[in-house]
């Protein structure tokens, strides 16, 4: 399986609004279930979470295999689905990739729903995702770990070795078809070397079913 590792030189701000958040009261997550409609399952956009600032990035598919594409979507977050939830947030439908540029997704997906939540503590929680104007409701479960295996924030950066175009022509070192060559210059060590800000993805553009990671390398 081919991977791009593509390196760019730039100063990255990254922000995010949780917006408001608000706990729901007599109700729970089954009760919620109950509702008509199909009970359908959530298709995660990542799988890997910490206490704090959530974002939880979700597909809704019918049972006609079709992407449920309602502008909003209501969702409830529990520890358990018995229990009260904990907060209820709306997410919103954002694009994947660059819109006119990358291709969609697997199943035609363009746009998935993206959720800012608040989670306390480690743990597995509950989601139930209600597409607005849809007549249908989403179960997930979220596993919140106590730390995230990967490279913490303000941590050393590995000073990774990665291929170039001066090491390796550019349809070995990524999958992407035409291949973004500005991407495929410099190595994550070179870089550190040089103490330049600069921003790394790892993904593959044609192996990665989702087609999530193909879209990240046409946004970097």
């Amino acid at each position: 399986m081919g991977r791009v590792v593509a390196v760019l030189f730039a100063v990255a701000a990254l922000s995010a609004g949780c917006g408001s958040s608000q706990t729901a009261h007599g109700v729970t997550l089954d009760s919620i279930l109950q509702r008509p409609g199909p009970d359908l399952g959530v298709t995660a956009g990542a799988g890997e979470f910490v206490p704090g600032n959530v974002r939880f990035p979700f597909l809704v598919i019918a049972n006609d295999a079709r992407p449920v594409e309602r502008p909003a979507a209501s969702v409830w977050v529990a520890k358990s689905r018995d229990g009260r939830p904990l907060e209820r947030v709306r997410a919103k439908l954002e694009p994947i990739g660059v819109p006119g540029t990358s291709e969609a997704a697997f199943g035609g997906v363009r746009r998935i729903y993206v959720a800012h939540l608040r989670i306390p503590r480690p743990g597995r929680y509950w989601l139930v995702a209600e597409p607005v104007g849809a007549k249908l409701q989403a179960l997930a479960a979220i596993d919140v770990s106590a730390h995230s295996p990967s490279v913490a924030v303000g941590a050393r950066a590995p000073r990774s070795d990665t291929p170039t175009l001066a090491s390796a022509p550019a349809a070995r070192i990524t999958t992407s078809r035409p291949p973004d060559l500005p991407l495929l210059r410099y190595s994550v060590a070179r870089t550190l070397a040089a103490h330049v800000p600069f921003v790394v993805t790892f993904a593959t553009p044609k192996f990665c079913t989702s087609r999530t990671c193909g879209p990240v390398v046409d946004v970097v």
